[in-house]
């Protein structure tokens, strides 16, 4: 809803402020949400009483009445609040990335000194232009405490994992490169040249994103409900698409039974560590050039909605290389080698489906460019097998692999002309959407998390 402010209204704000919350707007930053009842009355009553309902029978009712309020007119939700003295001496620019970033990470994202510096501004930035990430990483912070810090959030051990498996010259280049995740609203991964060096960033989202589009792919006519797999599809492409809520650790969307759960998340695993390598054999291939603005980068997922023009920054043939590197360069057994690529085969089937969905729902003005996911499968499987002596029935051979082809090829012609024309509206609305079999626990929005 978008939020209109007179007067009247903002009295009642801060009167909200000063009585119900207990809070001095004088002495303290607040932020707020704001919803107002004139904007859309149905939807407006609906919230308000699924917000009373709720808080029956709650022994923590008195503490949400504290950070939430419904009134006839306006709802106020309490997003933050800390000591004024707490931002003294930073402008106003500034104070806008606290207190998701401390004082310090705020010094340096406004005076870069070092790559890692500007992947904490990527990572900050994204967060604050964003309310429902700003709403996220608030919660996050509360659950953490003092020893918060944004830098320190985000998980490395994909990365030390990958770096690991190099060998030492490969390891020791690398290393030189600032790699991590950041929680972009774009699931994606790119390798981006800074003025202070190559940087590496991978969505968080892509993990969620995978996860679900491994589901689906796996439980095909099989081991769950229909109607979980068909959610598991659309959670996928509603991540993809932005339009999937992204607190999935706040609100979890459901887990499938074991063992598919724990195998889903073992090939994401795997997934990720194809995704990383791909960004950093753009680098030790040589394929940043020598740019010195973040103005282009190569990015993992190509092309956004709409889009018709070349995603990659060089050729194609460059994508096939830091496809082939992923998997090779690592010290693999071929054992090891055989799982990845199964998953990466995967990887690629989802990234099929996503092209044929973004294709359909915004179709590109003339042909697209893009490299098609099954030409990089296909080249990749050739490469790895060509070069190592994994037994082809460990990963499928070529009949194996026009079967899978076969298969997705029905899949796709099934999203285009039964499911995405009837569903549309419902993968472009706001929102979060559960395995309906597995969905643990109903959370409420402002109540729970």
């Amino acid at each position: 809803m978008t939020n209109i402010f007179t007067l009247p209204q903002t009295d009642e704000i801060n009167r909200v402020i000063r009585e119900v919350f207990e809070l001095d707007p004088v002495d303290m930053v607040i932020g707020t949400e704001v919803l107002y009842r004139s904007n859309d009355p149905e939807v407006y009553d609906q919230l308000r009483a699924e917000f009373e309902a709720s808080l029956q029978g709650r022994i923590d009712e008195t503490s949400i009445r504290k950070r939430t309020f419904f009134g006839p007119n306006l709802a106020v939700f309490l997003e933050t609040a800390y000591p004024r003295s707490e931002v003294a001496g930073l402008s106003a620019h500034s104070a806008f990335y606290y207190p998701i970033c401390t004082l310090e990470e705020i010094a340096s994202i406004e005076r870069p000194t070092s790559a890692a510096h500007h992947l904490l501004k990527i990572r900050a930035e994204e967060i604050s232009e964003s309310t429902r990430l700003n709403r996220l990483f608030l919660r996050r912070r509360e659950k953490v405490g003092a020893a918060w810090s944004l830098t320190s959030h985000f998980d490395t051990h994909s990365f030390e994992e990958y770096l690991f498996s190099l060998p030492d010259a490969l390891r020791a280049q690398c290393k030189r490169v600032e790699a991590g995740f950041a929680f972009l609203l774009d699931p994606n991964a790119a390798c981006i040249r800074s003025p202070h060096g190559d940087i590496i960033v991978v969505s968080e989202t892509l993990g969620e994103y995978l996860f679900f589009m491994n589901l689906f792919l796996m439980t095909q006519g099989q081991s769950i409900p229909p109607e979980d797999t068909s959610a598991a599809l659309f959670i996928a492409i509603r991540t993809m698409m932005s339009t999937e809520s992204p607190d999935f650790d706040l609100d979890p969307r459901g887990d499938p039974p074991e063992p598919l759960n724990s195998h889903c998340r073992a090939m994401v695993r795997e997934q990720l560590q194809f995704v990383i390598g791909h960004e950093y054999a753009h680098h030790t291939l040589g394929h940043m050039g020598a740019r010195q603005h973040v103005t282009l980068a190569h990015e993992v997922f190509p092309g956004k909605l709409g889009s018709s023009e070349q995603v990659y920054s060089r050729s194609q043939q460059q994508e096939f290389e830091a496809d082939r590197a992923a998997l090779l360069d690592p010290d693999l057994s071929d054992g090891q080698l055989a799982i990845r690529l199964g998953a990466v085969s995967y990887f690629f089937f989802g990234l099929e489906l996503w092209q044929t969905v973004r294709d359909f729902i915004a179709p590109p003005v003339r042909p697209s460019t893009h490299t098609p996911a099954r030409d990089r499968l296909v080249r990749l499987r050739d490469a790895v097998l060509g070069a190592r002596t994994i037994d082809p029935e460990r990963v499928g051979d070529d009949e194996a692999t026009r079967s899978n082809f076969d298969h997705l090829d029905r899949i796709k012609d099934s999203l285009r002309n039964r499911v995405l024309p009837l569903e549309i509206e419902a993968i472009e609305r706001y929102g979060s959407t559960y395995l309906p079999s597995y969905r643990r626990k109903v959370l409420y929005d402002r109540i729970d998390y």
